[in-house]
């Protein structure tokens, strides 16, 4: 299963690339955080197509912490900053003590919704909404649900092979995340169709 992921990671990067590129000018510099970074394949890609802008990757699992840590010292990255210890359903508070940057521009989440509990859902919301700058985005790739409908089929059978593999995993509604969104002083912007049956979902931080 990691062969897979990573492969579709490899796959995925350049298509939401493609997305950054509209949201951010690769000449301004930018603060990012990206939940969930696994070993890294995202974030050096990304910070090597913007480097006026600081990455900062996080992850919970500590075996992927260590590889990520050596990914990211063996691209030799100046504009990537060290790899930190995050649990996205932390309370604020320790997010902005593992994230010392004061405000983030831009808080990137690719394909970990649905393969953890809803409480990191949950998280993940609250904690970016507390260290991203008034207009700032949050940015969320993956397979999604629509008014309780999953399509296609292939998405359906997936969402069924997480529930099996633990019952708080399974695909998230959007407009479930809609309301997470709303009560964090956020509002989906933009709901972008990708390859593969995938979405990008863009909530931006509204003024307080």
């Amino acid at each position: 299963m990691a062969t897979h992921w990573f492969s579709a990671s490899e796959r995925n990067k350049h298509h939401i690339c493609d997305v950054l590129k509209q949201v951010l000018n690769s000449n301004d510099s930018y603060s990012v955080a990206e939940v969930a970074s696994g070993h890294g394949q995202h974030i050096c890609f990304f910070a090597k197509e913007f480097r006026q802008s600081v990455w900062s990757p996080t992850e919970i699992n500590a075996e992927y912490l260590n590889r990520l840590t050596e990914n990211v010292n063996r691209e030799q990255l100046s504009n990537v900053k060290p790899a930190v210890l995050l649990d996205a359903s932390w309370e604020p508070s320790r997010w902005k003590e593992s994230l010392s940057v004061n405000g983030y521009d831009l808080v990137i989440n690719i394909n970990m919704v649905h393969i953890s509990p809803f409480e990191a859902t949950i998280g993940l919301f609250n904690g970016a909404a507390s260290i991203l700058k008034q207009n700032g985005y949050l940015l969320l790739y993956g397979p999604y649900a629509i008014h309780g409908v999953i399509s296609p089929e292939s998405n359906v059978k997936f969402h069924h092979w997480l529930k099996s593999k633990c019952t708080e995993w399974g695909l998230r509604d959007i407009f479930e995340l809609e309301t997470l969104a709303h009560k964090n002083n956020m509002v989906l912007e933009k709901t972008i169709d990708m390859p593969a049956n995938n979405k990008i979902l863009l909530f931006r931080k509204l003024s307080a």
